[in-house]
């Protein structure tokens, strides 16, 4: 197809600062991170145009997260959103793990 992309895959670590976190009474949870550093890990095909050379980058962007409870204990699930320099959307699942034999996770 004329104008089509191959589909490219890539798998990107970063790193977040929590910039403000509201609990509510159900239990649901919104949080605001600031994103300070993105590094590529891997990837396959040819990335589009806003990740050409992004090996690592040390520019900010903006995450709003909205969890809420899910039906398993210690879990919440919901989406982000991201906007500034990365653009994205997708879902979360959050489970927190219980120290075992005097072990913090």
């Amino acid at each position: 197809m004329p104008g089509s992309r191959a589909v490219f895959q890539g798998e990107y670590r970063t790193v977040h600062e929590i910039s403000n976190a509201l609990c509510s009474r159900d239990g649901s949870l919104e949080l605001t991170t600031e994103a300070f550093a993105l590094q590529k890990l891997n990837s396959v095909g040819d990335p589009p145009p806003q990740l050409l050379g992004w090996d690592f980058s040390t520019d900010p962007w903006t995450a709003k997260w909205n969890l809420q409870p899910a039906g398993a204990p210690r879990t919440l699930q919901g989406e982000f959103h991201a906007a500034g320099v990365i653009t994205s959307h997708g879902a979360v699942k959050m489970t927190k793990v219980l120290a075992e034999a005097g072990v913090v996770i």
